[in-house]
């Protein structure tokens, strides 16, 4: 057996139920579906080959009992009250049976929904299948909802509106277009909003509300995976070494974000390097073809099953905000302390990362 297949071997026999990828089949407080989760470890598997059915038919089902919020919602002005409501859009989390899962942490993420119109629309294109008839309501609602705040990938800033959102809605709308030429128009329409609003001196700010400030690793999605820049590789280049830079303290891991303009920095459990930033750069690098550093990057923390964070605390920038979030994850997890292990979306990326390399 390949390498990468034992992390595809273990996230299919271990967090796969009903279709549906729990975040984590270990630790508690992720033991359930984030729809942005499973949406890009089936995209991933789908990508390297995998019958993906069964996850197709899970997402298919949740977005058609949510299609009546997703309607309700283009009719409620925006900016209002009313559209901010908790429960008028879809959920971030849900158990695999489909019940909703209202937590602390912010509902309203337009970037799972995006990725999950995504997979609909990539899985018709590879296998012929009619997409499902609700989709184009959930890309009206993509394309009306795409300059309103929202929580970021990270679940963070709910406030703001975030680059890799906008950038992701913009994707997905192009890809629509391959099936719908009606969204052509919108798709263009929101990348003007995407390039005038967060590409500054060929550097990708990572939010905005009334300025625009920080640095982001989800930004490299967008220069490789969802790639928004097609054949700009200056551009991509720039942004790269600039993320690269201003995220690495040892030239090969990545903290989640840092806002430079107001000294913010990730302290989620006490910040520290994810295995998911650092492959999602070791992807862009495997784009362009630098691969003199993938080595050191495959060897790095290497720890199977992979958990979220690495086990390592001299990167990690607070102590106390560590401490903190081990104590909490404690009381949680049955006594066993966080960050996550193991994590879906770390196995994902490193198999599918490895797979690239075997391919190349």
């Amino acid at each position: 057996m390949s390498d990468w297949k034992k992390y595809i071997e273990y996230i299919q026999n271990n967090a796969r139920v009903n279709g549906a990828y729990l975040a984590s089949d270990k630790y508690l407080p992720y033991k359930k579906v984030w729809l942005r989760d499973h949406a890009m470890t089936s995209y991933l598997l789908m990508e390297m080959g995998y019958n993906i059915k069964d996850e197709i038919n899970w997402l298919t089902e949740l977005l058609g009992r949510e299609h009546k919020r997703v309607k309700e919602v283009l009719n409620i002005p925006r900016n209002t009250k009313e559209f901010y409501e908790d429960g008028r859009h879809p959920a971030a989390r849900y158990t695999p049976d489909f019940e909703r899962i209202n937590e602390e942490w912010r509902e309203r993420q337009y970037d799972g929904i995006a990725l999950s119109i995504l997979l609909l629309i990539e899985y018709s294109l590879k296998t012929d299948e009619k997409p499902p008839d609700f989709v184009k309501d959930y890309l009206d609602y993509l394309f009306y909802v795409h300059g309103t705040p929202c929580a970021s990938l990270w679940e963070m800033h709910d406030d703001h509106v975030h680059a890799y959102t906008i950038g992701l809605i913009a994707y997905t709308l192009r890809k629509a277009a391959r099936i719908y030429p009606e969204y052509r128009d919108k798709y263009h329409y929101v990348m003007d909003f995407f390039v005038s609003r967060f590409l500054v001196d060929n550097t990708l700010k990572a939010m905005m509300k009334v300025k625009r400030y920080g640095t982001c690793a989800s930004s490299l999605l967008l220069l490789s995976r969802f790639d928004i820049f097609r054949q700009k590789s200056s551009v991509k280049d720039h942004i790269f070494n600039s993320v690269s830079r201003k995220l690495s303290p040892d030239g090969i891991g990545l903290y989640r974000y840092v806002i430079e303009e107001t000294g913010e920095k990730d302290t989620y459990f006490g910040g520290n390097l994810w295995y998911i930033t650092t492959y999602w750069r070791a992807n862009y690098l495997v784009n362009r073809r630098k691969l003199s550093g993938i080595e050191d990057i495959l060897n790095w923390y290497d720890d199977f099953p992979l958990g979220e964070q690495i086990n390592d605390t001299k990167y990690i920038i607070s102590m106390e905000k560590y401490n903190g979030w081990k104590e909490k994850s404690m009381k949680e997890n049955n006594g066993v302390p966080g960050p996550a292990k193991p994590l879906t979306w770390s196995m994902i990326e490193r198999a599918y990362l490895e797979y690239r390399l075997e391919n190349l």
